[in-house]
C-alpha cells in the first residue's frame, strides 16, 4: 500500500540534512496535500536506522538507533506493527459499504491508483442474496481518502458533484455508496475503466469530445486534466471533480476548462483565437471535422 517509505543513505553515514530534507518533504505531504501517500518514514545508512511516525497530521523523529544497539530488533519490529490509518480506513469502508479488496493477479492489480486526493482500489461487492443481478457483482472501484477532516469533506464534495454531473451527462462515472467519518473517508465508483491514452490525435479527439459533451448538458469540471478520465468501454468518463459549476452562473468555466485540458495534453496554453472557436463548438453544440486544425488539436 506504499504506507511506508524506505529510504537508503548514501554511502556516506546519513547527515543531519539528509533527515531534514525527509522531514521537511513528509509535512509538505501532510499538510499540503492532506493525504500523504505514506503514514511512516525508514531512512537507515550502513550504522544505524531513524523511524518517523505521523503525530497530529505532521511526522516526528520517532528513534535513531544503531543496528547493533540492543532493543534494536524489537524497536523495528514495534515500527512495522503500529497499525497503518490507510488500512484501518481501507478496512472499516469495506465492511460500511460491503465490499472486499480484489487479490492482486497478472493485468488485474488490486490498487487502481494513488495520489494527494486518495487511494484508489480494485473491490469485488460482498453478496449474501443469491438472485442479485450481474450489475451488482460487478467490480467497482473504491476511493480512500486518510487526512484531516478538510481532506474528508473534499472528498464529499467530490461525491456530490460527480452524482450531480451524471444526472446531465453520461460521460462522468456513475459513483455508489459512500462513507464518512472524521478520520477517512470513501465512495464506490460503478465503472473500473483503464488510464486513458494519449499518444495519437485521435485519443487527444475523444477527450476533448468528452468535454464538449459535459459543456453542451451545461456542466463544468473544475481540474480538467486527462489523468482525470477513464475509458471505460470504449468511452472517455470523467472522474474526481473539483467542483460542479452550471453555465447559468458561471460561464467562464468553458475558457478554463478548455485550458487545462489543452495544457495537460500539450504542455502550453492555448491561444484566444482557440478559445474562441471552442466557445462556438458549444453553442452550436457540435464539433465539425474542419474545426480540428483550429483548436490546434491535430
Amino acid at each position: 500500500l506504499n504506507d511506508i517509505y524506505i529510504g537508503e543513505g548514501k554511502k556516506e553515514d546519513l547527515k543531519d540534512d539528509d533527515v531534514g530534507l525527509v522531514k521537511l518533504y513528509a509535512g509538505l505531504q501532510a499538510r499540503r496535500l492532506k493525504n500523504p501517500t505514506f503514514h511512516r518514514i525508514l531512512l537507515f545508512d550502513r550504522k544505524k536506522f531513524i523511524l518517523f511516525l505521523p503525530k497530529g497530521g505532521d511526522f516526528v523523529s520517532a528513534t535513531e538507533c544503531g543496528w547493533n544497539t540492543p532493543g534494536s530488533k524489537q524497536l523495528m519490529q514495534n515500527f512495522f506493527d503500529v497499525p497503518s490509518p490507510l488500512v484501518k480506513a481501507l478496512k472499516a469502508s469495506c465492511d460500511a459499504l460491503s465490499v472486499t479488496p480484489c487479490t492482486p493477479q497478472v493485468n488485474s492489480p488490486c490498487i487502481l491508483g494513488a495520489g494527494g486526493s486518495g487511494v484508489v482500489f480494485r473491490a469485488t461487492p460482498i453478496v449474501s442474496d443469491q438472485t442479485s443481478t450481474t450489475a451488482a457483482m460487478q467490480t467497482k472501484a473504491l476511493k480512500v481518502v486518510v487526512g484531516d477532516y478538510g481532506a474528508i469533506l473534499r472528498l464529499d464534495r467530490k461525491w456530490e458533484a460527480i452524482k450531480m454531473a451524471r444526472d446531465h451527462s453520461d460521460r462522468v462515472v456513475s459513483v455508489g455508496d459512500k462513507f464518512i467519518s472524521y478520520e477517512f473517508a470513501a465512495y464506490l465508483i460503478n465503472e473500473v475503466g483503464n488510464a486513458v491514452g494519449t499518444s495519437s490525435e485521435e485519443q487527444k479527439k475523444d477527450l476533448f469530445v468528452a468535454l464538449h459533451d459535459l459543456h453542451i448538458h451545461g456542466v463544468s469540471h473544475g481540474d480538467v486534466r486527462f489523468f482525470n478520465a477513464i475509458s471505460f468501454s470504449g468511452r472517455i468518463l470523467w472522474i474526481d471533480f473539483e467542483g460542479l459549476f452550471f453555465f447559468d452562473k458561471i460561464t467562464w468555466r468553458i475558457a478554463d476548462d478548455f485550458s487545462q485540458l489543452f495544457k495537460s495534453l500539450f504542455a502550453q496554453e492555448p491561444t484566444e483565437a482557440q478559445i474562441m472557436v471552442y466557445k462556438q463548438c458549444v453553442e452550436a453544440k457540435q464539433i465539425s471535422a474542419e474545426t480540428w486544425e483550429s483548436l490546434g488539436v491535430l
